[in-house]
């Protein structure tokens, strides 16, 4: 069963609160709201900048799994039922299970650089963490790359090289944000 809370702040404000075996879930738009009165103002303001950048990372990251990985992977698949003289034959649910394990994965990889950004502008990492341990993040992004596509070489490689290029863009993205926050703490203690 589920049971609506409600739950206000001071100025009368009203929040969908919805709860599930003892677990609360704010829904849809109202999750924001949520959230807000806990936020300061930057956070507010990068949180809205950030949502349209989701969304088209989203966008690229799936047209890029199914256009360009998923006809590759299914060429692989294909290719080795025909070395071992087998019948390809797929059901609608085999199809759907293997699209989603492919594309659901690389889209939601896209979002690196908005993660990496995200937490730049927290504070929680900075450019010079992320060029030091930039030989982690390439082998975790290979294991990665790995997991996701078939055994074959050219899969991996079409997984592997967009996820280094974007781990890439993202420490540039930080090494920018960075810069610009320094910038403007120096501005604002000349200032005063």
């Amino acid at each position: 069963m589920t049971k609506m809370a409600a739950l206000s702040e001071p100025k009368g404000q009203q929040y969908k609160v919805y709860s599930y075996d003892n677990k609360q879930y704010a829904i849809g738009g109202d999750f924001l709201a949520f959230l807000k009165p806990g936020m300061n103002q930057e956070e507010i303001s990068a949180t809205f900048r950030f949502i349209p950048l989701s969304i088209l990372l989203l966008i690229i990251g799936f047209l890029f799994a199914y256009y360009i990985l998923l006809p590759s992977l299914l060429k692989f698949t294909t290719s080795i039922n025909e070395k071992l003289g087998m019948v390809q034959t797929y059901g609608a649910l085999e199809y759907f299970n293997f699209v989603f394990n492919t594309v659901i994965p690389v889209t939601i990889l896209f979002q690196l650089p908005l993660v990496i950004l995200l937490l730049t502008k927290l504070k929680i990492i900075n450019p010079y963490l992320l060029k030091k341990s930039r030989k982690i993040a390439y082998f975790i992004l290979i294991h990665i790359s790995i997991i996701i596509s078939p055994p074959d070489l050219i899969s991996d490689l079409l997984v592997c090289i967009p996820l280094i290029i974007l781990l890439e863009i993202s420490v540039l993205l930080s090494t920018w944000v960075f810069k610009n926050k320094l910038e403007l703490k120096e501005n604002l203690a000349n200032d005063s």
